[in-house]
């Protein structure tokens, strides 16, 4: 395999810079800051927050499209597309786990750190699942393996997560229902043991496993006034299929259609569940107009994972146009933390300010590999 780009690693050098804050938080029960893919500044970057929303932090700069931060289980590792990339949290040795001519995106730590799961294109038109191996320089380094055989060009699996106990992952796939209907999907990690976790879930996308792995959290267009209207829930299962229950009741009439194979999506998406877990982020369009914070984009929030009261407003957006989604949320390393920086005053917090360094991939490279409605696409909905 080529060797790292010198472009990405710079990217990824203004990662770790952040990434340091990251590990340096120990706020609220354990918690580390959330990470989210935010288009403020004209382009798809990674930002950070406290879990209370307070010092924001630029993570990327590229001027390209940088999504879905995925923390390693000790925290100390995020790792990111286009394609995928991972770095040390203490500054050390970024780099590039794939390379190629098409489109690696949505990672997935294991349970112990050793591989990434991910989708990709690079089979055919359709996405499937891989894994590679974390680390490059071990055995194995640098070797993708397909999870799943090449099928059918009309069926996608996406937005793989593997559990915290190392046995199962979970994804979305349109099998069985037509194109562009995805139901959550269970396999064993080495790809066997194919089966259905939901069913008339109604185009469900993003998930995020519980702490300990009896549930999972994802989004679902549900019917949640019996008006026949359906809009985007946070709603949570039991790895066994049972106790199916919606967190959220969103009713907000603003959509956003990212084209291609994704259907339009209203209310809430891209939940993550804390490492504590009692609260789960995730990003809402049309939220709460009596949030003084509230805008019609899409926003970061948490709720209580047991019922989905005490909604916290994490990002402060002042551009209408705005967008913070694609949420992640880091597990607090096991060495003792940083104390937690003063809160900024609430203009600074409603403004951030980007890191100054600029990393290399330009986006017209990332434009070329799938295209603005692809782009946009995957950032929003996994």
């Amino acid at each position: 395999m080529a060797g790292p780009r010198p472009g990405r690693c710079r990217l990824l050098a203004l990662l770790l810079g952040g990434l340091g804050l990251l590990q340096a938080d120990a706020a609220l029960l354990g918690n580390g800051r959330i990470a989210t893919a935010g288009n403020e500044t004209g382009s798809w970057e990674l930002w950070s927050f406290r879990p209370d929303g307070t010092d924001p932090q630029q993570l990327t700069d590229t001027g390209g499209v940088n999504a879905h931060p995925s923390f390693s289980p000790d925290g100390t590792q995020l790792g990111l597309d286009w394609n995928l990339c991972i770095a040390d949290a203490d500054g050390g040795s970024p780099r590039e786990l794939t390379t190629g001519n098409w489109t690696d995106i949505v990672p997935s730590f294991s349970a112990d750190g050793s591989y990434v799961v991910f989708e990709s294109n690079r089979l055919g038109q359709n996405f499937t699942i891989f894994r590679i191996p974390a680390n490059l320089t071990e055995e194995g380094g640098g070797k993708v393996t397909p999870l799943l055989p090449h099928h059918d060009l009309a069926v996608n699996d996406m937005g793989v997560k593997c559990s915290p106990d190392g046995s199962t992952i979970a994804f979305a796939s349109d099998r069985g229902n037509g194109p562009g209907n995805y139901e959550i999907w269970l396999m064993d990690v080495g790809g066997s043991n194919l089966r259905p976790l939901t069913t008339s879930a109604h185009n469900s996308f993003s998930r995020s496993f519980s702490p300990d792995g009896s549930k999972l959290a994802f989004n679902s267009m549900q019917d949640s006034t019996g008006s026949g209207k359906l809009v985007g829930q946070i709603c949570t299962i039991n790895i066994d299929g049972s106790g199916l229950r919606c967190l959220t009741n969103s009713t907000s009439s603003w959509s956003y259609s990212p084209g291609g194979i994704f259907p339009t999506f209203t209310g809430t998406i891209t939940p993550a569940w804390s490492p504590d877990g009692t609260r789960i982020a995730y990003a809402s369009g049309g939220a709460d107009p009596d949030d003084p914070g509230f805008h019609e984009a899409y926003e970061v929030y948490t709720m209580s994972a047991e019922d989905g009261s005490d909604v916290q407003h994490v990002t402060h957006l002042s551009d209408a146009n705005a967008f913070h989604i694609s949420v992640g949320w880091q597990p607090v390393p096991p060495a003792e933390a940083a104390p937690a920086p003063a809160p900024l005053p609430a203009d600074a917090a409603a403004a951030p300010s980007p890191a100054s360094a600029a990393a290399g991939i330009a986006a017209s490279r990332l434009m070329g590999l799938v295209g603005a409605a692809g782009l946009a696409a995957v950032v929003a909905l996994m």
